[in-house]
Order: C-alpha cells, then sequence, then structure tokens
C-alpha cells in the first residue's frame, strides 16, 4: 500500500492531483447544473405564469365542464380584454392580475386574497405631479372598472412601481371582475392555468379542444435552457471519458516503468490481486485528496464570487452559492468508485498478461 507521505513527495504525484483538482472543480460546478440549478431555472423560468397560461378557444362554462376534474388544472377562467381601474385620487392604472407567487416585493401591507382587494404601486403620476400612495394602505377606495362599472376595493399592500406600474390583482378571483362587465370584456374564449408547463402538452394531446399558449414570448427563452442543459450533459460525460483516459494512460506508463517492481513482489509471493491492488491503492488516493481540495476551492470560489462580483444573472449566482448536498457530489464519489473499478480490472489483466511473460 502507498504511504500518504510518499505520494505527497512525490512531484509527479502533485502534477496528477493538481489535474484532478481541476478536473472535479469542473465535474462539481457541472453536477450543480444539473441537480440544483436546473431546478432553480425550472421553478424561476419554466414555471413562469406565462408558459402555464393556455388560451382555449370555447366557451367558459364547456371548458370548465370538461376540464374542472383534471389534477393539472389550477384555474380555469373567462378570457377578457384588457381591465382598468380609476378614479380622480390615484390616477388610471391597468390591472395586471397575478398568481400569489409572482407577485412583486411589498414595500408595507400583505397581498391580496379576497375578490374586492388590491396592491397599489408606491408612486404614480397625476397631472404631471408624482403622487405618493402609500397613505391608501388599509383603506377602501372606489374605483371605475373600465370607465362603466363602479366598484369598492380595499388596499390591502403597496408595492414598489419600478418594474410593475399597475394595480396587482389576485388571479385566482378574475372571474369577479369579469363577471362585472360581461358584455364588454369577455372574449368568448376560456383561459386555464395548468400546475407546471411540462403539462401543456400533456393536456394538448388528451383533450378534444382548440388551445394554444396564451403568450408564447417564453418558448424561445425554454429552448435555450434546453439546450444548455443538454450541453451541460454532454460535457459531464465527455470530462468522465476524459479523466477515465487520463488515468488508463498515465497507468499505463507507470506500468511499464515498474517491470522490476512487479518481479520483486511476484518473487515474494504475492498474488496478481495484491499486485493490482497496490497499483490502484495510488490512484484511489491520488483521487480521493484531490476531491477533498477541489471542495475547499469551491467554498473558496463561492466566497470571493459573493464579495466580487454583482449580478442578476440566475444560473451564475446559483452556480456560486454556497450549497453542498449530495445531488451533486454524490455523483462524483459514484464516478471515483467506478473509475476505480474499471481502472483495477484494466491493471489486473495488464499484470496477469506481465506475469505470464516472466
Amino acid at each position: 500500500m502507498y504511504n500518504l507521505k510518499r505520494i505527497i513527495r512525490q512531484k509527479s504525484s502533485w502534477i496528477l492531483i493538481t489535474i484532478f483538482i481541476v478536473l472535479f472543480i469542473i465535474l462539481i460546478f457541472l453536477f450543480k447544473y444539473l441537480f440544483i440549478v436546473e431546478n432553480t431555472i425550472e421553478v424561476n423560468i419554466y414555471d413562469k405564469h406565462k408558459n402555464r397560461d393556455i388560451i382555449i378557444y370555447e366557451d367558459y362554462n364547456k371548458v370548465k365542464q370538461e376540464l374542472s376534474a383534471k389534477e393539472d388544472i389550477l384555474y380555469i377562467f373567462k378570457d377578457y380584454e384588457s381591465l382598468e381601474l380609476n378614479n380622480s385620487e390615484i390616477g388610471n392604472f391597468n390591472i395586471t392580475p397575478l398568481l400569489n407567487a409572482e407577485m412583486p416585493t411589498l414595500i408595507k401591507g400583505t397581498y391580496p386574497k379576497k375578490e374586492n382587494e388590491i396592491l397599489l404601486p408606491n408612486l404614480n403620476f397625476i397631472n404631471g405631479k408624482k403622487a405618493y400612495l402609500t397613505s391608501y394602505l388599509g383603506k377602501n377606495i372606489t374605483l371605475t372598472l373600465n370607465n362603466e362599472k363602479t366598484l369598492t376595493f380595499t388596499i390591502t399592500g403597496i408595492y414598489d412601481s419600478q418594474n410593475i406600474h399597475s394595480i396587482i390583482y389576485n388571479l385566482e378571483n378574475i372571474n369577479y371582475l369579469c363577471e362585472k362587465l360581461p358584455s364588454y370584456i369577455y372574449t368568448g374564449y376560456t383561459r386555464v392555468i395548468i400546475n407546471h408547463y411540462k403539462n401543456y402538452e400533456k393536456l394538448k394531446e388528451n383533450v378534444d379542444l382548440e388551445l394554444s399558449l396564451y403568450d408564447r414570448s417564453g418558448l424561445d427563452e425554454i429552448e435555450i435552457y434546453n439546450s444548455l442543459f443538454k450541453l451541460v450533459l454532454l460535457i459531464v460525460i465527455i470530462m468522465i471519458i476524459f479523466t477515465l483516459s487520463i488515468l488508463i494512460i498515465i497507468s499505463s506508463i507507470m506500468f511499464n516503468n515498474s517491470k522490476e517492481q512487479r518481479f520483486i513482489e511476484f518473487t515474494e509471493g504475492y498474488s496478481e490481486k495484491n499486485i493490482s491492488i497496490n497499483y490502484i491503492d495510488y490512484y484511489i488516493k491520488i483521487m480521493v485528496i484531490s476531491f477533498i481540495i477541489s471542495i475547499l476551492s469551491y467554498i473558496l470560489l463561492t466566497k470571493i464570487y459573493k464579495y466580487f462580483i454583482v449580478t442578476d444573472n440566475l444560473v451564475l449566482n446559483t452556480l456560486f452559492t454556497l450549497n453542498i448536498n449530495n445531488l451533486f457530489l454524490l455523483p462524483i464519489i459514484i464516478i471515483i468508485l467506478t473509475i476505480s473499478v474499471i481502472l483495477y480490472i484494466y491493471i489486473y489483466f495488464k499484470v496477469k498478461l506481465s506475469i505470464k511473460k516472466i
């Protein structure tokens, strides 16, 4: 068996360790993408509201009767034209119906749940002047819906209007507004929100209804991330093959340079199995040392990223978030064990052939 001190003192060992540190760091990030980043992308990109919002070119009652019992369906509501609310105090706003998970960050208050509850932005411009709306939090206010129907709403929360500038309404209650002006805003079609974007194709195949995504703009983004996932998977396969190839090449070189050592071991009574284990012990220790250092290097890289790089890129931020778990470390351990077994079989047969020549 190889002594650790002997390995550490050898220059050739450190060349191998350095190679494997680089390989393992790359594999850590690749596996983190496959097992953690991909899940984050699925939640934040694939499952955006627009990628689960389906329009069905049929009457609301017919669709509700056919789909309401299906597990994949979250909400069924009437397709509507644009919705607006206004009064002289707060000005004019479009209504943006959103699911709870997609509502903007609140400055104050809580998210709307009931039919007569809304969120206001913190700022509007009325007659060209800034008007801060935070004082309306918790108050009831009378607003006109599409300049036709007067309704009273409770302001449950105020949000930062930097990215969105509209009144936020809970999508679960959208039929309440649609029914207030049925002749004006109802298009005659039906909208459906499914629980996962992947179930769109399943729904399309299993119902006899004409349907499509209401907003298809997210499909290009999904295709880009799907292509990226396939690319990462391909790189992982290439890296594993490359790692195994390096080990086989190096082991062959070292094997050919240690003929005298094998002869001495054979004359001392070592079996083919014992000689092979002596060889493989060296490589296992090299890979374990490299793996431990690569984990520490990964932790260091996440710390450096946090302090020196500021970006809103979802992939990069998730990759460099310190999150160590078996989801992406276990595959590397399995790779080390698998390579060790393959290498052992390879060396065992090389030892067997060399002994026959002695």
